[in-house]
């Protein structure tokens, strides 16, 4: 853990940020076999992008009732400005980022990992030895459960205030109100599921497929005043973590769920981690 490191990457960030010319901001579309439909994705890419050089990849994916342009609009753009590195955004719905257990017309995770990447892989220049995947509270969630379960792909999963108690939530017979939102979509996803598949997406027991000295580097950050409790379930899974062996980076910062330092402080940090974790 490194936690006085935030205030050095985010001054590192915000220097002459002004300066730079922020990424140009695509909207692509795509035909998913996974899902059956056309989805839309939005990719930052360098204002000096070139086809004759290979960029490092970063998939971040959107929260609950967030989308492909999510992240447009937030100060990411600023802070991408000075990194060489093209950012994805796929539209995800309120789908976890899993695979649905009945319908075969709602696999986003193999959306993700096959549809998506082997679009980008093909209409864009890049390094596939320097890949990362990290998310906001929903995408937090989908980051370490795609990050876990495809450990060769990426060297590094962020999560941000992830949602990490979604198979809990998935057979809980009673939970705070405060996720009611998010229950239904949660209930349609694992409706009749059978407890492998409840396993299989469950992040406190993915990363055990993998021997710690193989997975990616994990950076977890989280608001101690999240009103859905989740900084008590980032702190577990951080010592579970801890107690495999993995390599990890664990952070709270003063804040609520979508509080504003997940992007002053957080974000900036993790951004940080991902240029000296592949090195670039």
């Amino acid at each position: 853990m490194r936690k006085a490191s935030f205030v050095i990457a985010a001054l590192l960030l915000a220097t002459h940020i002004d300066t730079l010319a922020q990424p140009a901001i695509r909207v692509d579309s795509l035909y998913s076999p996974s899902l059956g439909r056309t989805m839309k994705i939005c990719v930052m890419v360098p204002s000096d992008y070139s086809p004759l050089h290979k960029y490092p990849l970063l998939f971040m994916l959107h929260y609950w009732g967030g989308n492909y342009m999510t992240y447009a609009r937030t100060k990411l753009t600023e802070y991408m400005a000075r990194i060489p590195m093209i950012v994805v955004t796929p539209q995800a719905d309120t789908s976890w980022y899993i695979n649905s257990f009945k319908s075969k017309t709602k696999q986003y995770e193999t959306y993700v990992i096959r549809d998506v990447y082997n679009y980008v892989r093909r209409k864009y220049s890049i390094d596939t030895t320097r890949q990362a995947i990290a998310g906001l509270s929903m995408g937090g969630y989908g980051a370490l459960l795609l990050g876990f379960s495809h450990p060769k792909m990426f060297k590094f999963i962020g999560s941000l205030s992830g949602a990490i108690t979604v198979t809990q939530l998935a057979v809980a017979a009673r939970h705070s109100p405060a996720v009611n939102f998010v229950m239904p979509s949660i209930k349609k996803i694992f409706d009749g599921a059978s407890k492998g598949f409840i396993d299989s997406n469950d992040v406190f027991k993915v990363f055990h497929w993998t021997p710690p000295s193989e997975l990616p580097y994990v950076f977890i950050g989280v608001g101690y005043h999240d009103q859905l409790g989740l900084w008590q379930a980032s702190r577990a899974l951080a010592d579970s973590l801890r107690s495999y062996g993995a390599t990890y980076e664990y952070s709270e910062v003063q804040g609520d769920h979508f509080g504003p330092n997940v992007f002053t402080m957080d974000i900036p940090t993790m951004l940080q981690r991902i240029r000296e974790e592949l090195k670039f």
